[in-house]
């Protein structure tokens, strides 16, 4: 059985540095897929511009998954001179989008009959493959081909249900892949509120082409999250024993509302006086991040706030078991990774109560209205003060967490391609 995976994702994790939840779903699938005999799950990547930077990650990830974990040590090597200077190339996002934009149009036209070639050598006769998109995009030259079964994955519609939150390209090129969708296609969701979204928004899709596989948070469990060089941590930020770690995990972006999150951190210091709280931020830059940059650096605890960028899974391990919670204020998700991952652990969770979270968290979380940072303060305050509240979170998110498992959702998904593949 042969399955062709677009892993244009990891392509674009290797130019941009963002592992983000998509990305961690691509790289899931790739690592347990291989060890399963009957599929062969192969990642292709068919756009000309993205080919040098998909091999050199997917080289970088299958070695990554083998070699012993990054230190601390080796972390801040490179930390200060790559992130670091980033932070102080204001609208860097904009030069960015407008360089790669100017590149990708140029060579539009080559990289579709170049994509289209090399599709069409890895189906060969009148073998029947499945085609899987791991995200929305599904390339035009995929489409064309006969005897091929297509599946993509729909993380979520928030850029129709909240377009405020996205650039108006990203909505524009949403729309049209919504609009490309065939007939024949079916759809992974990765939650039942994307599935109810989609029926409720899409009413032409047919409910027996949506199937809800949901998405794990062991992932990052699956390096090891040992603590070595943590005290070299401590040093290079100023962390004393005493301090209290809340880790925020996410793209620095609008959608992921770290402005009320940087507000109600200052609330809950203001509130604890007695406790150091410090608050970790990890997470690529994404666009529109010159404010909330500003807005850190403005605030009257900068001196408590730490900006990591993207960081290694298992570096980030050692955050989530160092935390005393975990904030995670998304204005909208269609799943919400973070969450999941921060439960594995066993860390308490502060979540937004918005559908997707609290259909994966239900009632393992401390939830709050994202437009109150009212709420936002208190969630911190309580969480700091309470050991008793931790206790009870932990438990209640390490039994949640062990409902979701990478196995679970290579499995629902080979499923579907051993359906498709028969039929």
């Amino acid at each position: 059985m042969k399955v062709l995976l677009d892993a244009k994702v990891l392509a674009l994790a290797g130019r941009t540095g963002n592992r983000s939840g998509v990305y961690r779903y691509a790289e899931a699938l790739l690592r347990h897929f291989s060890a399963t005999s009957d599929i062969e799950l192969k990642p292709i990547c068919p756009d000309l511009l993205d080919y040098p930077f998909f091999w050199q990650d997917l080289q970088f990830r299958r070695s990554e998954w083998s070699r012993p974990s990054i230190t601390w040590e080796q972390f801040f090597q490179n930390f200060d001179q790559d992130f670091l200077a980033s932070l102080h190339r204001p609208q860097s996002w904009r030069r960015h989008a407008l360089q790669f934009l100017k590149q990708s149009t140029r060579h539009v036209p080559l990289q579709k009959t170049l994509g289209s070639l090399h599709l069409k050598q890895q189906v060969r006769g009148r073998e029947k493959v499945v085609f899987h998109s791991p995200f929305l995009l599904m390339p035009e030259s995929a489409t064309n081909l006969e005897h091929v079964a297509l599946v993509r994955t729909v993380h979520d519609l928030l850029p129709l249900s909240m377009p405020q939150f996205f650039l108006a390209e990203s909505v524009r090129r949403f729309k049209e892949s919504l609009s490309n969708i065939k007939d024949s296609e079916h759809i992974v969701c990765v939650s039942e509120t994307v599935r109810s979204d989609i029926q409720r928004m899409m009413p032409e899709i047919p409910p027996n082409h949506l199937h809800a596989i949901p998405l794990a948070g062991d992932s990052v469990t699956d390096h090891s999250a040992k603590s070595d060089g943590w005290d070299v941590f401590c040093q290079h930020f100023k962390i004393s024993e005493d301090d209290q770690l809340l880790l925020s995990v996410g793209t620095i972006e609008p959608r992921k509302n770290h402005y009320h999150l940087l507000k109600g951190f200052e609330l809950a210091t203001r509130e604890l006086r007695d406790v150091q709280l410090r608050l970790i931020i990890v997470g690529a830059l994404g666009w529109h991040y010159d404010p909330i940059l500003q807005a850190i650096s403005e605030s009257p605890v900068a001196d408590r706030i730490i900006l990591l960028g993207s960081i290694p899974d298992a570096l980030l391990g050692c955050l989530y078991q160092k935390a005393f919670a975990t904030i995670f204020v998304s204005w909208g998700e269609g799943f919400g990774l973070p969450v999941l991952e921060s439960m594995t652990y066993g860390t308490p969770v502060i979540s937004s109560s918005v559908p997707a979270l609290s259909e994966l968290a239900q009632g393992a979380a401390y939830f709050v209205n994202p437009a109150s940072i009212g709420e936002i303060g208190a969630a911190i305050t309580a969480l700091g003060v309470s050991t008793q509240l931790r206790d009870k979170l932990s438990l209640l998110g390490s039994a949640r967490a062990k409902t979701y498992s990478w196995n679970n959702t290579v499995g629902a998904t080979a499923r579907l391609y051993k359906q498709l593949l028969a039929n």
